[in-house]
């Protein structure tokens, strides 16, 4: 999903740019933020097949959703309270993905037609979603739109190279865990249930979003201050998980590292959100999640290429330290930069 929607992601920007061009456009599809993903809810590390063209195209329709219904939230708001745009749009999106693991796996285990009816709920669900945002106002005249090039704000370079780099690798993680932790609790518990499986995936989000609720009202760099010492943590306690083959400290793992997501993830869109100029929050904003999507994304697959060569223990263990130790990094220079900036 990562890669597919990065692309769109893009292209949603440039497409609505939020509402500075076709305004946040109420075409843009079901919403993404509010969206149950359950297609293909639970992928063994081990068993990955190939891409369905369907699951190309749901991601890529997610990547222009989100972006212009973030842009959205936050034209719309009533107070004009970005913070509030923000913590709504990240806790919504979050949400989705932790609740469409945990329904897929129930319908997978329990109910008849697993290939099917996840599919049909999912379409059920968007249909009143989709009528509520047929609904809601224009904020600006529609125009023509054309293609352009992904670019930063300017004046918005300081906070990409820091917020946006702490995100990248909060996602990066999230990659990881939502990859490996199915085939983890399934090795670890000798059940293949995929209702267990979807609830440990279920739990790293759910830990993501309630770290986003309880952290909503502080200063963007401190949450980002906060949440990137939780993700390397939790690798580091991943790796550790998977030598000695221990569930309790995969669940500890999954719970750090899904707080710690949560508080950087809320800390970066704070960030691009109320730093954004006016008229140029779908800009930013999908510039944003370009970056999001790719950490999504690319680091998995190159674990994935790692583990044909080394193993995927020994894969898994190279990426955790290391992302922790990026993790470390990218927190020491955000420390300093809060040092010299008047802090979010």
């Amino acid at each position: 999903m990562g890669c597919s929607a990065t692309g769109t992601s893009w292209i949603g920007g440039r497409v609505t740019r939020p509402s500075s061009r076709l305004g946040w456009s109420s075409r843009a599809g079901a919403p993404a933020p509010a969206r149950i993903e359950t297609t293909n809810p639970i992928t063994p590390a081990d068993r990955i097949p190939p891409v369905p063209k369907g699951e190309v195209e749901q991601a890529g329709k997610a990547g222009v959703e989100i972006v212009a219904l973030t842009a959205a939230l936050t034209e719309l708001e009533p107070t004009g309270n970005r913070r509030k745009a923000a913590l709504v749009s990240t806790v919504a999106s979050v949400g989705g993905l932790g609740l469409g693991p945990l329904l897929g796996g129930l319908l997978a285990q329990y109910a008849p037609a697993p290939h099917v009816l996840p599919f049909v709920l999912e379409i059920v669900l968007l249909v009143p979603a989709a009528a509520v945002i047929t609904m809601l106002p224009e904020t600006t005249t529609r125009t023509r739109w054309r293609p352009r090039r992904p670019e930063i704000p300017t004046g918005m370079k300081g906070d990409f190279a820091t917020s946006g780099t702490a995100s990248f690798l909060a996602f990066a993680v999230i990659g990881l865990f939502l990859t490996l932790v199915p085939t983890y609790v399934a090795r670890l518990s000798g059940s293949e249930n995929l209702l267990l499986s979807g609830a440990a995936v279920a739990m790293l989000l759910a830990c993501s979003a309630a770290a986003q609720l309880v952290g909503y009202g502080r200063r963007a760099r401190t949450l980002e201050l906060l949440g990137l010492p939780l993700l390397s943590a939790g690798l580091v306690l991943l790796a550790v998980a998977g030598g000695l083959s221990s569930s309790a400290l995969l669940l500890a793992a999954t719970a750090i590292a899904g707080t710690g997501h949560g508080l950087a993830f809320l800390g970066g869109l704070t960030t691009i959100n109320h730093s954004a100029p006016a008229g140029r929050h779908a800009e930013a904003l999908a510039t944003f999640y370009v970056i999001v999507y790719l950490g999504a994304g690319l680091p998995t697959i190159g674990v994935g290429f790692l583990a044909t060569a080394a193993g995927l223990p020994a894969a898994v263990q190279s990426f955790a330290y290391a992302v922790a130790v990026l993790c470390v990094v990218v927190l020491l220079v955000l420390v300093g930069r809060t040092r010299r900036l008047m802090p979010l």
